[in-house]
């Protein structure tokens, strides 16, 4: 078995489970001996933020000397990408050693229950086996989708909860008010564990603090100063904040861009400070603006070029487009931008675009991604005006490179991720 056999492989399994049963998980991880009980996790939940914030603690960690691994997903750059530790990403060796020791289980499995372990529940059970075969201090676990009945939550306890963000997206699994989905993040609180919470609005912060209440979830605030910000330019920019959290820490610099990247900066600071004691370290600022200051994260407004000037950002929900929209105000605030957004089936693009087209200095070219039938897909999309709407985002790319306008690809992360991929290899 190749590499590219074992991705194939778990890429045939079932993309989606009973969205509340843990039966298949629960019976994965029994055949494994239970490997997610010798292990200790932060668990980080939230619509958008969560993979930021989920780097930024492992690296602020890791830089306190401390063997952290770190699951997050989709990948962007490679599928090893998911699942990393102080070494680099999981090798293809052992997902390959994985996959086969699993097959006969999943085979099992299969056979035995009402449906067999999907995608992510066979990587998830993968995570967990090669931490404890390649033995870390602490997990960073990324929620899959929402959190009360992820796959991740099986987990036997955890040093602290985050939730980065709550908004709209797979409203189909979560539910359709933010309050819904809220009681689907907070699913992950825990009794007299610290639970660290993000910028959240006001009806789905109601939601998880009464559930924190219920539950006996200890609550951590942090603030931040914005007074001295980064320069409002995307060359060479690093953002800098104050952080007022359990410590205060002055003109601290970060690589990643956007305001909403400050907040998940805080978030990830803040959580450190309340897991530090509890991993035998002790935080030190010097440490904290090395990793800020250098800490990258692919596709989340992330700078490839500079001639012209070309950002991607996977923002494929509105939240995403919310933030998306206030870099754009903040960096660009008076050149045009050209977006090349790349549209699936089942997300509500009218609404996304018009939020970008509400900025007098976008333009905005729609690329189908992935589409079944485009026919009818282009057909709905012709119904979204003030926007051109294109097959391919190659030759959309080379006339606007001629321009010397701003560039920003976003939309479906994977999307995004085949775009860096073959700008990459240029």
């Amino acid at each position: 078995m190749t590499i590219a056999d074992a991705i194939a492989y778990l890429h045939s399994r079932p993309r989606w489970g009973e969205p509340a049963s843990f039966e298949s998980m629960a019976a994965l991880l029994a055949e494994l001996d239970h490997p997610e009980d010798q292990l200790q996790f932060i668990h980080v939940a939230g619509t958008n933020g969560k993979g930021s914030t989920s780097q930024m603690i492992a690296h602020i960690l890791r830089a306190h000397g401390l063997a952290v691994g770190l699951y997050t997903s989709p990948s962007i750059v490679t599928f090893n990408e998911r699942i990393q530790d102080n070494a680099g990403y999981i090798t293809d060796q052992a997902v390959v050693q994985f996959v086969q020791k699993l097959i006969p289980i999943i085979e099992k499995l299969d056979r035995e229950l009402t449906r067999g372990p999907t995608e992510f529940e066979v990587m998830t059970a993968m995570m967990f086996q090669y931490f404890v075969d390649h033995p870390v201090d602490v997990v960073v676990l990324e929620v899959g989708i929402g959190g009360l009945w992820d796959s991740t939550q099986l987990i036997p306890d955890k040093l602290a909860a985050v939730i980065t963000t709550i908004g709209y997206d797979h409203m189909a699994v979560l539910g359709d008010s933010l309050v819904e989905i809220a009681m689907q993040k907070v699913g992950i609180v825990t009794t007299n564990r610290p639970l660290i919470l993000g910028a959240l609005p006001v009806e789905a912060r109601r939601v998880v603090l009464a559930e924190a209440r219920r539950v006996g979830a200890i609550v951590r605030e942090w603030q931040l100063d914005f007074s001295a910000q980064g320069r409002s330019t995307v060359d060479g920019l690093q953002e800098q904040f104050d952080f007022l959290g359990s410590l205060t820490i002055h003109a601290l610099q970060l690589n990643l861009l956007g305001e909403h990247q400050l907040m998940n900066a805080a978030v990830a600071l803040e959580t450190v400070l309340q897991v530090a004691s509890k991993l035998g370290v002790t935080v030190q600022p010097s440490k904290v603006r090395s990793v800020l200051a250098a800490v990258h994260w692919p596709a989340r407004l992330e700078l490839i070029d500079h001639a012209p000037v070309t950002l991607l950002d996977g923002a494929h929900n509105l939240p995403g487009i919310e933030a998306l929209s206030q870099a754009i105000t903040r960096y660009f605030p008076a050149q045009v931008v050209q977006i090349i957004f790349g549209v699936v089936q089942g997300k509500d693009v009218q609404v996304m675009v018009e939020r970008l087209l509400a900025l007098m200095n976008v333009r905005v070219t729609l690329v189908p991604f992935q589409v079944a039938d485009e026919r009818d897909f282009l057909a709905h999309l012709d119904q979204i005006g003030g926007c051109d709407i294109r097959h391919d985002w190659q030759p959309v790319y080379a006339e606007l490179r001629q321009a010397r306008d701003r560039i920003i690809f976003t939309g479906s992360l994977y999307f995004v991720a085949e775009v860096r991929k073959r700008l990459m290899k240029n």
